[in-house]
C-alpha cells in the first residue's frame, strides 16, 4: 500500500503492489505500474498511469490524463484536459469540460463525455457512448450498439458487429454529416 500527498510538487511512483492512493494541490503525478486499486487527483497538473493492473479513479482540475494500459475499469475526469487511453480491459468512463477524448482498445463498456473537444475510439467491443457539445465523433471497430450525439460536428463510424453483438443505436448531430460503414450481413433497418 501507498499514500502519497503534497501540497505543490511532483510524485512518482512505480512498482506498487498494494492499494496506491496519490494526491498533489500543484504538481503532475507519474505513475508506473501500479497493481492494485489506484485513487490519483492533482488539482493543476497532469496525470500519467503507463501500467494498472486495478480499478483506477483518475481526476485533475487543470490537467491531461494519459494511461498506456489497465487491465479494469477507469474513471477519468478532467476540468480543463484532454483524456487518452490506449488499452483497457474493463470499463472506462471519461469525463471532460475541456480537451479532447482519444481511446485505442477498449475491451469494456466505453462512456465518452467532453463539453468541448472531439471523441475518437480505434476500437470498441463493448456499449459505445459518446457526446460532446463541439466536436467530431470518429469510431472505428466498433462490434457493440453505440451512442453518438454531437451538437456540432461530424460523426463517422466503422461497425463490425454480428446479429449477437449488436443492438438499437442512435448517431445524431444538429451540425454536420453521419457517415456509418457497416458490414454486409448485419441485418439493420
Amino acid at each position: 500500500e501507498a499514500i502519497a500527498s503534497t501540497a505543490g510538487g511532483n510524485i512518482n511512483a512505480d512498482q506498487i503492489g498494494g492499494t496506491t492512493k496519490v494526491e498533489t494541490a500543484g504538481g503532475h503525478l507519474v505513475l508506473g505500474q501500479i497493481r492494485g486499486k489506484l485513487t490519483a487527483q492533482s488539482a493543476g497538473g497532469n496525470i500519467s498511469l503507463r501500467e494498472g493492473l486495478g480499478e483506477a479513479m483518475l481526476e485533475t482540475a487543470g490537467g491531461n490524463i494519459t494511461v498506456e494500459s489497465c487491465a479494469r475499469t477507469v474513471r477519468a475526469q478532467s476540468s480543463g484536459g484532454d483524456v487518452s487511453i490506449k488499452y483497457c480491459g474493463g470499463d472506462v468512463r471519461l469525463e471532460t469540460a475541456g480537451g479532447a477524448i482519444r481511446l485505442g482498445t477498449i475491451d469494456g463498456i466505453v462512456v465518452a463525455e467532453t463539453a468541448g473537444g472531439s471523441i475518437e475510439v480505434e476500437s470498441a467491443r463493448a456499449v459505445v457512448r459518446a457526446g460532446t457539445a463541439s466536436g467530431p465523433i470518429r469510431l472505428r471497430h466498433i462490434a457493440g450498439p453505440v451512442r453518438a450525439e454531437t451538437a456540432a460536428g461530424n460523426i463517422s463510424a466503422t461497425v463490425v458487429a454480428n446479429r449477437a453483438s449488436w443492438a438499437e443505436s442512435l448517431l445524431e448531430t444538429s451540425m454536420g454529416d453521419v457517415t456509418v460503414y457497416l458490414p454486409a450481413n448485419l441485418a439493420v433497418t
